[in-house]
């Protein structure tokens, strides 16, 4: 650092004690956020805009950072930022690179200032707003594509020191009409007015502007007309006369070939900026005066040096002399533990002694794996074993096999540990789960029980008991010692023509057939109606019918006028009753025409939405989201992983509860609760340590039956793992025991199903069909085998999901 900027380390110090700069590293530059502006230093102080991170439409860029001038608008540093209307350049910018404002498709004016001479190529691009734009009086090129695509843009007034014009400069500008060029442009390119159809030249004759209009058929309007003269007076900084000039009214002034110059004083020394004052289109006599940058005298040869925390934060901030050593922050650094990991410092990145330049100094930590320890309990609460295992390790089971005696009603026997011993993330106890079977005589079921029989608008039925002949009855039949277990066929009889609208079970309303004739295995517990529609003098059937449960609720008889009273509804998993599909109105319309009628109940779904937050990448494609943005709860969400950063790689995909859910970039599954997913990113040269994974996504019980969706994966390429089988388990929750949920179970109420195949494999997801039945809860789980290192047979079971069928 010189001597003649050494003030600016004293006002970046200020900046940082406060910690109002934010400083980033990568491997490739230092990166730092004052203003919601990003920008680079380089070794010689010049500051560059690299990108703004503020949501304001009119900005102002400063015209110092850090206390240095800024001088430069990097390449793309404003690309595509449609919010931004206006932005005020200041007076020391010099540099302006490509592509800068491409794409700001709101950006309406911009004035360049005098020193902005250097000007990309695509600076203006897809500028769709642009119309009114003031470039610097000295600039001497249009670079290409500098205003394509300016679809708002009508005039633009060249500087008369334009020599050259770019390809595609002024391309495709639909509204562009008048470019005024001055004598002194030599080089127009070819497409420079490519698709631009009503561009007119306002130039000069006999220059190359001209020639060029006639080469390329653009209409040319001559500027040649006597103006009058007017007194340009460039001042110096003591009020003095600098400089003088004249120039034709509405042209632009010279200015002085070198440039005046301010004594130093014994705190400050001075550089001339530029010229204050209108030099352009000139109706008047001007008077112009200089502007000079102050900078104040530092010490010589002082540099800052900053100490920075774990997160990047900034612990402390000093100024060394040169060649002396920087003092280390009393506050040790630290970096925030993680799930798997906690960290110690060890010490500095770099020396902070002799200190020749500015620096930025990171601390270093050592990782160490956290351990958590796994303590075995027996029947008693005494401790069996207590094993330490490092974070995400699976833990062995002891040797020890605990017992438990006998009691006056149970056996029992050990049937595993009630806690998964895969993947440890903390501390946990185990203690041992048993299997119990009674030993008291039970006593015999009943054989016999009550079997009622009715039918209502019909003649009669007949009932057949077991081998029986089937006996004909009158409009009810009541057994209160029918044998259990035996099967009863009943068939109705209607003589008078009614519609027959089916075997009822009174309990609930529900339709168990619609067949004349029913069949069934007695419980001792048995009543079912079977219903006609009546045929009586003066009134009609009014029956009150839920379609999605084949329910009749209630059925009644009303004559024209009466009042018609409608049952309660009976809850409907899923949904929301809404209404009748008949008013009272429409109904007693129904009788007075001497109709029967059904009346529908009105369902509506009922849809539950949840937060679906991604971060590392984004969201691909969903199955619904409403206006909040919410996402369908256990619908299809695919989320894809970013690029991933300079010298690291993609290694999975984890969930807010720190669950790896999938090694692969691309995953699709299924939110029932709000949801955050992280791509989590590794050095290059990383071991991931591939785990198997096993879960149930979804189930979709909407249909006829459930449908239950799993997958699972297998990391044979990394562990040296031979996947064998996987599928599906799943119960009635009525029956769910959990010492029989398992893989190869012998209760018949268990469905145990396996995958079989070309979908058979490590990684996959699948989908199968329970038997569930309308009001019926099923729970389910995910299993997957493989072989491990050693040859052993290992079992993977995933959490239970328990779903209700609509």
């Amino acid at each position: 650092m010189k001597t003649s900027v050494k003030i600016l380390c004293t006002i970046l110090s200020m900046v940082l004690l406060v910690s109002c700069v934010g400083v980033f590293n990568t491997s490739a530059a230092t990166y730092f956020v004052d203003q919601n502006f990003k920008f680079t230093k380089s070794e010689n102080n010049d500051i560059a805009i690299c990108e703004y991170l503020g949501k304001e439409t009119e900005i102002s860029i400063p015209s110092t950072l850090l206390g240095y001038k800024v001088e430069t608008i990097g390449s793309y540093a404003f690309l595509n930022e449609t919010n931004l209307k206006s932005i005020t350049i200041p007076t020391t910018m010099i540099n302006i690179e490509q592509a800068a404002f491409y794409g700001c498709t709101a950006l309406e004016s911009i004035s360049l200032p005098v020193l902005c001479t250097n000007l990309g190529p695509y600076l203006f691009y897809g500028c769709a707003s642009l119309t009114d734009v003031s470039l610097s009086t000295v600039t001497t090129d249009i670079p290409r594509y500098c205003f394509s695509h300016c679809d708002s843009l009508k005039e633009l007034r060249l500087p008369d020191t334009v020599k050259t014009i770019g390809d595609y400069a002024f391309a495709n500008c639909p509204e562009l009409e008048r470019v005024y060029i001055d004598r002194y442009t030599n080089s127009i390119s070819d497409t420079a007015f490519f698709e631009s159809p009503h561009v007119a030249i306002y130039g000069y004759t006999d220059t190359y502007a001209q020639t060029y209009a006639a080469e390329h058929a653009i209409p040319f309007y001559p500027l040649d007309q006597p103006a009058p003269t007017y007194h340009v007076t460039y001042y110096n900084y003591d009020g003095s006369v600098f400089w003088m000039t004249t120039v034709e009214e509405g042209k632009t002034a010279l200015m002085p070939s070198k440039n005046p110059t301010k004594p130093s004083t014994d705190t400050h020394y001075y550089e001339f900026g530029y010229w204050d004052g209108n030099i352009t289109n000139v109706q008047q006599n001007e008077e112009i005066y200089p502007y000079f940058f102050e900078y104040e005298i530092a010490p010589p040869d002082v540099f800052y040096v900053i100490f920075l925390n774990g997160d990047g934060t900034l612990i402390s901030a000093q100024t060394v002399t040169e060649g002396k050593n920087a003092t280390a922050p009393d506050v040790l650094p630290v970096k925030a533990e993680t799930d798997s990991h906690y960290y110690v410092f060890t010490g500095w990145d770099k020396s902070y002694n002799n200190v020749t330049k500015d620096l930025i100094i990171t601390p270093v930590f050592d990782e160490i794996i956290k351990e958590f320890n796994v303590t075995f309990h027996d029947t008693d609460n005494s401790v069996i074993a207590t094993y330490l295992i490092p974070y995400g390790g699976n833990c062995p089971a002891p040797d020890h096999i605990p017992q438990k005696a006998t009691d006056d009603e149970y056996g029992y026997k050990f049937a595993g540990w009630d806690k998964d011993l895969s993947s440890i993330t903390s501390d946990i106890d185990v203690y041992p789960v048993f299997d119990k079977t009674s030993i008291k005589p039970q006593p015999a079921p009943p054989s016999t029980g009550s079997l009622k029989i009715e039918i209502s608008g019909g003649t009669s039925f007949t009932i057949a008991i077991g081998d029986g002949a089937a006996r004909p009855q009158g409009t009810s039949y009541m057994n209160s010692k029918a044998p259990i277990g035996a099967l009863v066929t009943l068939t109705a009889v209607s003589t008078n023509g009614n519609e027959f609208l089916g075997w009822v079970n009174p309990a609930n309303g529900a339709v168990v057939s619609k067949d004349l004739s029913f069949s069934f295995y007695t419980s001792g517990n048995d009543f079912f109606k079977a219903m006609f529609a009546s045929d009586i003098d003066g009134v009609n059937m009014v029956a009150f019918y839920n379609a999605k449960a084949d329910q009749y609720w209630d059925i009644q008889y009303y004559a024209a006028g009466d009042e018609i009273v409608k049952p309660d509804p009976i809850p409907q998993v899923g949904f929301d009753f809404v209404g009748w599909s008949m008013t009272d109105e429409q109904i007693q319309a129904a009788l007075e025409a001497g109709e029967d009628v059904t009346v529908l109940a009105v369902w509506e779904k009922q849809l539950v939405y949840v937060d679906v937050i991604v971060n590392g990448g984004k969201i691909t494609a969903h199955s619904g989201q409403n206006a909040e943005g919410k996402y369908l709860a256990a619908s299809a969400v695919t989320v894809a992983a970013g690029t991933a950063p300079a010298g690291q790689k993609f290694a999975y995909w984890m969930d807010h509860n720190g669950n790896i859910k999938s090694y692969e970039t691309t995953y699709k599954f299924y939110p029932v609760e709000d949801t955050t997913l992280t791509a989590v990113f590794v050095a290059s040269d990383a071991t991931i340590e591939y785990k198997t994974l096993a879960s149930v996504d979804n189930c979709d019980t909407s249909g006829q039956y459930g449908i239950f969706t799993f997958s699972w994966y297998v990391p044979e390429a990394q562990n040296g793992y031979d996947y064998q089988a996987s599928g599906i388990i799943f119960v009635n929750k009525d029956n769910y025991k959990e010492s029989t949920f398992v893989y190869g179970s012998t209760d018949s109420n268990v469905y145990v199903r396996t995958v079989t195949g070309t979908n058979a494999k490590p990684s996959n997801t699948f989908t199968w069909t329970a038997p569930m039945f309308s009001g019926q809860t099923w729970v389910a789980k995910t299993w997957v085998q493989y072989l491990d290192a050693d040859g052993e047979l290992v079992t993977v079971y995933s959490d239970i999901m328990e779903a209700t069928k609509e």
